[in-house]
């Protein structure tokens, strides 16, 4: 290398230098130095850079976020506005109209499901005690009453205190031996009376009010009656006239059961 050296007042002299090993070394190791520096900055760089990138990511998901948010709660806000202004605004003519004629026709079903239940529902006309129901499940009753089993006969009282629904009608053969037609419902009422026949020439002594003594066979005691009502319709009894007598009785003894006959002496 040559460099011009210059001295004060005097002409520019020359000068010849040669680079020594170890300044060539040192060099060599600042240049190494200098490039891992670099490498080290480069790293860097790429970090912060991925870093900002992820950091803008996370901004705008969360400002996504906010405005998710800010989205769904205008949304509730208008959906309670809107419920509100329903809630205190005042029904329309028309659904008024709707609204009334509505509640007719539910009232007019009410009432037609009330008249069902009242036709499906069967009432007795007097108070008692169910002693037979006649038929099964899916027999057909009327007025000629419902289909029975030819079986044993059953005594029944056909003239005492009872209520019979859909009885045999009138010649259809149904008796009590063994008939193929039954009554429905025999309902004995927990009102005992007695029904006596009397005599035609003792009927037409007899009165309403009139007093009488009544003996109970089976039970063997004797207690008062009274008459209540004298049928003006006659029963031929083998070859006689009679005349059913009603007589109320306050007090029965104890013991007695419908059927029980009885003797009846008017004083």
């Amino acid at each position: 290398m040559q460099a011009p050296v210059l001295t004060p007042g005097g002409p520019a002299a020359t000068a010849s230098t040669q680079a020594t090993p170890q300044a060539t070394a040192t060099a060599n190791q600042y240049c190494l130095n200098l490039q891992s520096q670099l490498q080290k900055d480069s790293t860097a760089i790429s970090s912060a850079t991925a870093a900002l990138a992820n950091a803008r990511a996370d901004a705008e998901q969360l400002q996504d976020n906010a405005a998710h948010a800010a989205s769904s709660a205008g949304a509730a806000l208008a959906l309670s506005q809107n419920q509100e202004a329903v809630a205190t605004a005042p029904a329309s003519s028309a659904q008024l109209s709707t609204a009334q004629a509505n509640v007719a026709s539910a009232q007019t079903t009410v009432d037609q499901d009330r008249q069902n239940l009242q036709a499906l529902t069967l009432l007795s006309p007097i108070s008692g005690v169910v002693a037979d129901v006649g038929g099964i499940v899916g027999d057909l009753d009327g007025t000629g009453g419902v289909h029975g089993f030819s079986g044993p006969s059953a005594a029944q009282a056909t003239s005492g205190p009872a209520f019979s629904l859909f009885p045999p009608a009138a010649g259809t053969g149904a008796s009590n031996s063994g008939a193929s037609q039954q009554p429905l419902i025999w309902l004995v009422s927990s009102q005992k009376y007695l029904l006596a026949q009397v005599s035609e020439s003792e009927a037409a002594k007899l009165r309403v009010g009139a007093r009488a003594r009544v003996t109970v066979n089976a039970l063997s005691l004797t207690v008062d009656a009274t008459v209540s009502q004298i049928s003006p319709i006659p029963v031929d009894q083998d070859g006689s006239v009679e005349y059913p007598v009603r007589l109320a009785v306050p007090s029965w003894p104890q013991g007695t059961m419908t059927g029980m006959s009885a003797n009846v002496v008017f004083p």
